[in-house]
């Protein structure tokens, strides 16, 4: 089945009989083309390097690089509330999610906070540098497509790490070499092992955590070591009322220490959340003098009904520098 898309409402998917992508401009204009074919998705079997995707929220092109099996804590649960601090870690289930790069032509149209992978940097005046064009998605993210484009996906790294393959009259896309060796280097930067969800007032939060490793930093005439996480938040509206994202509370508790950050917004937006586009995601960092600690909080949404404001919970998560 072919399948349209149209980029300028990125969540407004539109399947029909092809798929639109416009060349955008600053007047909007559209010159649409056919991109490729819908295929089903995977229900027993998981997406393999080089598989290409749009994103069921998102709606952005992509290619899958690979995969990591994590273990999704679901915070919902009821006895979650009542359960033991030494056993919340233990109440998991195993989900597969993927490593991916995102087209550069459909990033900045999508709802969500351009996403990168970010590295430990060797100073204090720049201890952070980024990759930008990467995202993490669960399966069900992916809507799989084929296509008969040589360079279906613009990134700097496609045809780094991808080679087309004409054989038996269709076009794929094998890994290169390169793909594992860059993967083999920067494994401790890139894994992904745990996942953590929770559903409050049909708002639900899931947080993926990476620990980036850990730096001695001279501050102040003094030589402190840090340990650094880097997390990415999405935020999902499950109901029909649109509401609007004006605060964040997070706890933060490492060692014997408890610290609270209050601020408006996040990242510097306050995102509308509704039936269209539901969905927002971005990334952020932390620090802490500890070797591990938890994170947990709750986000404020105004109601767009103006029926007063509403909290939804952020799951407590685990920084543990493995």
């Amino acid at each position: 089945m072919a399948f349209l898309r149209q980029l300028r409402i990125p969540s407004g998917l539109m399947y029909k009989s092809t798929l639109i992508i416009p060349s955008h401009s600053r007047h909007w204009m559209h010159k649409l083309a056919a991109v490729g074919v819908l295929t089903s998705p995977k229900v027993n079997d998981n997406y393999q390097p080089g598989q290409l995707f749009l994103h069921r929220f998102f709606g952005y092109r992509g290619v899958v690089l690979y995969r990591w099996p994590a273990s999704l804590f679901d915070r919902d649960e009821e006895n979650m509330i009542h359960a033991k601090e030494k056993d919340r870690d233990h109440q998991s289930e195993k989900v597969i999610y993927y490593q991916v790069l995102v087209d550069q032509r459909d990033a900045p149209h999508v709802k969500m906070q351009r996403d990168s992978i970010t590295f430990l940097g060797n100073s204090a005046e720049e201890p952070l540098y980024s990759l930008p064009g990467f995202d993490y998605l669960s399966h069900d993210d992916i809507l799989p497509y084929d296509t008969a484009d040589k360079q279906p996906i613009k990134h700097n790294f496609f045809n780094k790490f991808f080679e087309v393959d004409e054989r038996n009259g269709s076009v794929s896309f094998n890994p290169r070499e390169s793909l594992k060796s860059w993967h083999d280097k920067n494994h401790h930067f890139l894994e992904l092992s745990a996942v953590y969800r929770c559903v409050t007032n049909d708002l639900r939060v899931t947080v993926l955590p990476f620990y980036m490793g850990s730096r001695n930093f001279v501050a102040k005439e003094e030589d402190v070591h840090y340990y650094w996480w880097r997390y990415c938040v999405r935020i999902e509206n499950l109901g029909n009322i649109p509401v609007r994202l004006v605060n964040r509370h997070w706890i933060i508790r490492s060692g014997n220490n408890l610290e609270e950050v209050h601020g408006r917004g996040v990242v510097g937006m306050m995102p509308v959340l509704n039936p269209e586009e539901p969905a927002f995601q971005y990334s952020s960092h932390i620090s802490l003098k500890s070797s591990s600690g938890h994170m947990w909080g709750n986000f404020q949404f105004d109601r767009l009904d103006g029926l007063g404001n509403i909290f939804c919970r952020i799951p407590m998560l685990s920084l543990s520098s493995k």
